[in-house]
């Protein structure tokens, strides 16, 4: 490395190192040294890991209880197909269901039954039942077994073919028991649904529905 004149100063003596013509610029030791200076030792390291933890803390908390949540308020609406014996006649009868469950917590439910079983009548007796009542469920991996306890209203029906077409409401209870799956994240199969219905019919009527259907979940 050589001097180089200072282009600014003529007639001084040069100071500056030069390389070619372009002056070299030297930097202290000090500022060279800076960077190591300033550079994080392993305690200042687990000290900013520290700091990004706990501001993360909330957000994957919140994360976690998201699913909690979800699960503390679940309801579903569905429909299915219905056989049962009316207690009246012989044989079995054939229908529709309409069907509706809201869970509040884990466990306990509040379900609504909509059971119309007049549409296939060999006997030309038809029985169609509207009951609402409590639920108590579980959880077994994608399976929900429940059983229910229902009250309502049920019509007696006597249809055209072998009788005058009439009709009578009478007051009807039920208890039951059945499994749901669940198939998709919106999607749950009614795989079995039992009930023992009760009518406030003369010395009273006990005819069973056993029904199977699917439901969208909320």
């Amino acid at each position: 490395m050589v001097k180089c004149p200072l282009i600014d100063s003529p007639g001084r003596v040069p100071v500056i190192p030069c390389k070619g013509n372009s002056p070299v610029i030297q930097v202290p030791r000090m500022i060279r040294s800076l960077p190591n200076r300033l550079a994080l030792r392993p305690t200042g390291l687990k000290f900013t890991l520290l700091i990004v933890a706990v501001a993360a803390a909330p957000s994957f908390l919140r994360a976690q209880a998201l699913p909690t949540a979800s699960r503390m308020f679940s309801a579903q609406a569905g429909a299915g197909i219905s056989i049962n014996a009316p207690d009246y006649s012989t044989g079995h009868d054939k229908g529709v269901t309409a069907y509706a469950d809201l869970d509040i917590g884990k466990h306990l439910g509040l379900e609504f039954d909509y059971h119309n079983i007049s549409v296939w009548t060999p006997n030309d007796i038809g029985e169609v039942t509207i009951l609402a009542g409590v639920r108590y469920g579980f959880d077994y991996r994608r399976f929900r077994p429940y059983a229910k306890l229902l009250a309502g209203r049920g019509i007696f029906q006597f249809q055209k073919g072998s009788y005058t077409p009439t009709a009578s409401s009478y007051a009807a209870f039920a208890f039951g028991a059945g499994v749901d799956y669940h198939l998709k994240r919106k999607i749950n199969l009614r795989l079995s649904d039992f009930e023992y219905q009760h009518w406030n019919y003369g010395n009273g009527l006990t005819p069973w529905v056993y029904t199977v259907g699917a439901a969208y979940q909320f």
